[in-house]
């Protein structure tokens, strides 16, 4: 006995409909992944520019802290030298030795 045929019927526009479905799902997968690379990337490099404006600004808050010291310092001994020199005459005054800065350029030169 011989098994009875069906009769297929072949389209090749459903297999062209796919194909061209195919490469337009394909064409948008590299575009998102495209995209999403790409966004990776951005929030990278903003979370690195963060993290150095937070280095940048703690670095400034220290400069800050030691410029201002720094200011009191030099006020109290401006201030200890100003009391100094008022108590005692012009005539009991010892000269004073010439800045290390004035010393260090004529060393230099």
């Amino acid at each position: 006995m011989s098994q009875p045929q069906i009769p297929i019927e072949y389209s090749t526009s459903g297999s062209s409909k796919w194909s061209n479905e195919r490469r337009v799902n394909r064409a948008a997968s590299q575009r998102f992944r495209s995209r999403k690379r790409e966004l990776e990337t951005l929030q990278h490099e903003f979370i690195e520019l963060q993290n150095k404006f937070k280095h940048l600004q703690e670095e400034l808050e220290e400069e800050r802290k030691t410029s201002e010291f720094l200011r009191k310092e030099r006020d109290h001994y401006c201030e200890e030298r100003n009391h100094y020199r008022s108590q005692a005459p012009l005539s009991a005054q010892l000269d004073r030795p010439r800045s290390p800065k004035y010393s260090l350029d004529r060393i230099l030169l």
